[in-house]
């Protein structure tokens, strides 16, 4: 997915999924925190956003298994 920002630019979008709801001795809104905060990271280092789905079809999907 793309858009342009208010200078023009194109800005790529990915979406991005968990997909382990109950990931096995983590704590899911730890676990959703830290993904946001490790995107946000790359996001601003980069010209690409992030955006959290709940779908199948997102551009990453997270999963935890043993």
């Amino acid at each position: 997915m793309h858009d342009l920002d208010s200078l023009g630019l194109l800005l790529l979008f990915f979406a991005f999924s968990l997909r382990t709801m109950h990931p096995r001795g983590l704590d899911s809104g730890v676990v959703r925190a830290e993904l946001h905060r490790a995107l946000d990271v790359w996001a601003q280092n980069s010209k690409l956003t992030f955006r959290e789905v709940n779908d199948d079809r997102a551009n990453i999907l997270v999963f935890f298994d043993k």
